[in-house]
């Protein structure tokens, strides 16, 4: 039998030893390193995407208000200046095509008037920098998109944006502006069933401070089809001129005219059975 000293004796010892093993060496001071100062630094692009080089945009003035297409609450895309040289597209039909969600019918073999719906409904309201215009989507189709910086499409009805518009959607027109840098670009170009095409752009300062800037654009856009006697000839014109009244105001006046000669062409009738006439392509 243990005595009651032993027994205490003995827990002492293993406390002892238990509070040996939780001791544990201090370690040593872990080094810190000092990682280089990093900056970034950005210029504003503003609204225009001609020579950005990209796809997007950052702005956009299909609203009330000049702002990002994730600050709108609805579908935006934006067909740039840089998507529309390198896809050569040059009219306004072939652009929309290119958007998701929208869908183009030709109504004519020239491609001069079209239905442009998106989500089952026409997209009827057509904007020119932002500012209604009377003519209607469908009728424009045929614009030359020579002079324009970029094309918003808005799907889905615009009241919050638009006031009173079609469910469709609605479609803005930004041309391009003049700009203080002397630029000047000229393409030609020639393709299948006697297509012929030119255009000119031109732009610069109109006085040494750069406050007073002029831009003109022609076109020159003449082709036939593989449909005989069907023609369509294409004239185009557009001049702006910009001038700062201070340094947060500017004067910008512009003035467009396309004049378009083409032969109607609405295609030939099917027989009642959806037999096609047997005819040659040509016809």
């Amino acid at each position: 039998m243990r005595s009651p000293a032993l027994n205490a004796l003995t827990a002492a010892a293993c406390l002892a030893a238990a509070a040996a093993h939780a001791q544990t060496a201090p370690t040593a001071a872990t080094p810190t390193a000092a990682l280089p100062e990093v900056k970034v630094t950005d210029a504003p692009q503003g609204e225009a995407t001609e020579g950005s080089g990209q796809y997007i945009a950052r702005e956009i003035s299909v609203g009330k208000l000049v702002q990002s297409p994730r600050e709108t609450p609805q579908s935006v895309s934006v067909i740039t200046r840089q998507r529309l040289d390198d896809m050569n597209l040059t009219k306004l039909e072939d652009a929309v095509k290119q958007t998701t969600g929208v869908n183009v019918t030709r109504l004519d073999g020239a491609g001069n008037y079209n239905t442009i719906q998106s989500r089952g409904f026409d997209i009827g309201a057509l904007l020119l920098d932002g500012v209604p215009i009377p003519q209607g989507a469908n009728y424009a189709t045929a614009m030359d998109t020579a002079i324009y910086d970029r094309i918003e499409v808005l799907r889905g009805p615009s009241g919050l944006l638009q006031g009173a518009s079609e469910p469709g959607g609605t479609i803005n027109l930004v041309r391009k502006r003049a700009q203080a840098a002397l630029g000047l670009s000229a393409n030609i170009s020639a393709g299948s069933w006697d297509m012929r095409r030119a255009d000119v752009d031109l732009t610069g300062a109109l006085n040494a401070a750069g406050t007073l800037r002029a831009r003109v654009v022609a076109v020159k856009d003449d082709r036939d089809s593989y449909v005989a006697r069907l023609k369509n000839d294409k004239a185009l014109g557009y001049g702006t001129l910009e001038l700062d009244i201070t340094p947060s105001t500017t004067l910008s006046v512009g003035h467009t005219r396309q004049q378009v000669r083409a032969t109607v062409d609405q295609g030939l009738p099917a027989y009642a059975d959806g037999r096609l006439v047997d005819v040659p392509r040509s016809t």
